[in-house]
């Protein structure tokens, strides 16, 4: 029901009288609710866990490179990038060899002819 934002248990309430043409309790109602509720590490998306991880390994290794690009105006992630130490050591070792998009999830390999 709270899918985009908290609801507040009144506005829950509401919305299931509405639907269920029902007496909702309000003790039910708050058992569900802290049943159900989300903690701070839970409510954080995939791409918040990602920034996260990524800044961690930053953090445990320098070598590692994170590039990303914020819409201001949004609030939203639009480009990121990233390369471990040992890509960095195999990019300088064969960088005609691979091209990869991360933020697409697609990855995009070109092998050249030697």
């Amino acid at each position: 029901m709270s899918l985009y934002r908290r609801l507040k248990s009144l506005e829950i309430k509401c919305i299931l009288r509405a639907k269920y043409n029902q007496k909702v309790y309000n003790k039910d109602l708050y058992k569900v609710i802290y049943k159900h509720r989300k903690t701070k590490a839970q409510e954080l998306n995939n791409m918040s866990r990602l920034l996260v991880h990524l800044e961690k390994c930053k953090e445990n290794d320098l070598q590692w490179i994170i590039f990303k690009d914020w819409d201001h105006e949004t609030n939203t992630l639009t480009k990121i990038f990233w390369i471990t130490p040992e890509q960095i050591e195999t990019w300088c070792r064969y960088s005609d060899v691979i091209i990869n998009d991360n933020t697409a999830n697609i990855l995009f390999v070109k092998m050249t002819k030697y």
